[in-house]
């Protein structure tokens, strides 16, 4: 169910914005698509020059923008929703209307009360919510399968998407699931992370394995893997 909020003046306000609470406690989660820098915060000042109390920051919040640039904008060169609408969802909108007028075209309703050009906002929103709807599950398959994965994205991307939840077991685990037999230079990246990423989470033994692996069975150079490890051998075994 998609459901949209219109105030006809702006006196309708605060009990749009008292409802809209009523709505949001049924819900432990927000979704959305840039919502951290821009929905949320005008959310809350909305909120306070209504003089309503608000439980915003009580949420999960899962912002869709972030771990899409993450994963995609290496990939595609595009992480805007509607750059990932084309490239994940093979679906292009016609005849739809930019966000950025959207602002204008209701300021303008406010002035003349005609309703028929917001239609096409009305459906511009609904597009949002399911595209957003669908990648969320796309993201979600990634995650939690990353192996089986049926879309392209960037392996080096999911890695720092676990990271940035402090899943580090998960990491290591699917840093070493990703890496091919090749010994590329795509999996050397891979590695190099999860052993910056062992250093400071896990156990520098466990980094300096990977360090070893490196060194051993990849042909690409690289000088931090070697200060990495000579500084381990100093540091911690006192092997000068």
């Amino acid at each position: 169910v998609v459901k949209q909020y219109f105030m006809p003046e702006f006196s309708s306000e605060t009990a749009m914005l008292q409802d809209l609470l009523g709505l949001m406690e049924k819900f432990g989660v927000i979704v959305s698509f840039n919502g951290k820098s821009y929905d949320l915060p005008l959310l809350r000042s909305r909120f306070v020059l209504n003089r309503l109390k608000q439980n915003l920051d009580s949420k999960m919040h899962i912002d869709l923008l972030h771990p899409s640039r993450r994963l995609w904008k290496n990939i595609y060169g595009d992480s805007s929703l509607q750059g990932l609408e084309q490239a994940l969802l093979n679906f292009r909108r016609t005849d739809d209307i930019p966000g950025s007028l959207i602002p204008g075209k209701y300021f303008e309703f406010l002035q003349t009360m005609e309703f028929a050009p917001l239609k096409k906002i009305f459906q511009h929103n609904v597009m949002d919510i399911l595209s957003m709807m669908a990648i969320l599950i796309i993201f979600e398959n990634i995650i939690s399968h990353p192996t089986r994965a049926v879309h392209k994205f960037d392996k080096l991307g999911l890695l720092k998407s676990y990271l940035g939840v402090h899943w580090i077991d998960e990491l290591v685990e699917t840093a070493n699931k990703l890496s091919s037999r090749s010994k590329n230079k795509d999996d050397f990246e891979i590695q190099l992370f999860k052993s910056m990423v062992q250093k400071k989470y896990d156990t520098k033994q466990n980094a300096a394995d990977t360090w070893i692996d490196l060194l051993g069975n990849y042909s690409i150079f690289d000088p931090i893997v070697y200060i990495e490890l000579a500084k381990y051998y100093e540091h911690e075994l006192r092997e000068y």
